[in-house]
């Protein structure tokens, strides 16, 4: 996407607990975004960064994106450890849980009543 441009873009996915308040995880993820010496506003001449979306509700929780653009002469990782730990200290901050994985078995009892 970012090819013959003068800004370069990465895709970010979060995800928040289920219970979180949605509006308030999306400012803080923007905020953290907005912090960082990396991003850079997402259409010149405006000081616009890109906004952060709900996208889905996943197995474990609630799933947050936002695009993160940046200058051509900063290397694509530092600016994705940057805005991670950014992002992750912010929630923490806010209280806001980053769910783990999980699953819950049920086991059923086969035995036959006698």
């Amino acid at each position: 996407m970012s090819h013959n441009t003068k800004i370069r873009s990465v895709h970010f996915r979060f995800d928040v607990a289920y219970g979180t308040d949605i509006e308030k995880a999306m400012a803080v993820i923007r905020q953290a975004v907005m912090d960082s010496e990396y991003s850079i506003p997402a259409w010149k001449g405006m000081n616009e960064y890109g906004p952060v979306y709900f996208i889905e509700y996943s197995d474990s929780s609630l799933q947050m994106a936002t695009t993160v653009y940046y200058a051509p002469t900063n290397p694509t990782e530092v600016v994705i450890s940057d805005i991670n730990l950014r992002v992750d200290k912010a929630l923490r901050a806010a209280g806001i849980e980053i769910p783990f994985h999980y699953v819950s078995v049920v086991m059923k009892n086969n035995n036959a009543i006698e």
